[in-house]
């Protein structure tokens, strides 16, 4: 699923829901001109004054609009989910459930990190990066490059220092006082949309990961899922479902992605038409 850079940052800068929406709004209006609140309001069932004192700060956006709201102003699932988690933190009033809505928000805000778009160097980049991008999640303080080398163990500590040294680079992690490493705001972002062709690489080598790891967990059907289908589809159709397909995998890696990780999984998933004439 395509996100839009800009709209992108906004939500995952913004501090409250409030200041999201005032951006966003800002934005369609640059890219519509026809742009009216009124007309908002006719899409996501909100008057034009309600939505008028949300942008101003005095209201915020009921629980149950967040989502008609967020797709107007051309938000995907994910980043939808962020300004719901971040609505639900600004009115958690007991520190347990602020505490449970703070770590929802961080999770959502990994996740989108890791499939949204930036401007990231496109070269030499390597499926390692990703990983070890990851594997921040199993640590419950910022690690060290020694623990990340620990943990991937089976590589070179050269070959792991380096993705480490590439990923301080792309500013997607930062080097803290004390040596350890923690995600930067910016985060680890690919675009593979405007041209797909330099990714081609990093779909290889994780497809050549799965290759290696076939014979070991094919048949752990309880922790895997190794599948193939060939269907027979209507163009049209297929298209539209593709999208839902999409949405219902970002919501898969949402829902697991864990404040308490204690394993890395990757996710490889290929649908495409087959040339057959």
């Amino acid at each position: 699923m395509q996100l839009d850079p800009v709209l992108t940052e906004i939500v995952l800068n913004a501090k409250t829901a409030a200041a999201a929406l005032t951006e966003l709004v800002a934005v369609k209006r640059t890219r519509l001109r026809s742009f009216s609140l009124a007309a908002m309001g006719k899409r996501t069932g909100l008057s034009k004054s309600y939505l008028s004192e949300v942008i101003s700060g005095k209201k915020q956006v009921p629980h149950k609009s967040i989502g008609e709201v967020g797709k107007y102003l051309g938000l995907g699932y994910l980043e939808i989910a962020c300004l719901e988690a971040l609505l639900l933190l600004e009115k958690s009033k007991i520190p347990e459930e602020r505490l449970a809505n703070l770590q929802q928000l961080e999770k959502t805000k990994r996740v989108l990190r890791l499939v949204s778009f930036d401007e990231t160097p496109k070269a030499n980049i390597d499926l390692l990066e990703f990983d070890l991008y990851a594997a921040f999640g199993l640590f419950k303080a910022n690690p060290t490059s020694d623990e990340l080398c620990k943990l991937f163990s089976t590589l070179p500590k050269l070959t792991v220092e380096n993705a480490i040294n590439c990923l301080v680079s792309r500013k997607a992690i930062e080097k803290t006082e004390d040596s350890s490493y923690k995600y930067s705001s910016k985060g680890l972002v690919f675009n593979a949309s405007e041209d797909p062709n330099w990714f081609i690489d990093i779909w290889k080598q994780s497809i050549n990961d799965a290759l290696a790891n076939l014979p070991k967990w094919a048949s752990n059907r309880n922790e895997s899922c190794f599948a193939s289908y060939v269907v027979s589809v209507q163009k049209d159709q297929y298209v539209k479902s593709l999208e839902v397909f999409k949405n219902q995998l970002l919501q898969f890696a949402s829902a697991s992605d864990s404040t308490d990780a204690n394993e890395l999984v990757r996710i490889n998933v290929q649908v495409y038409p087959l040339s057959i004439h």
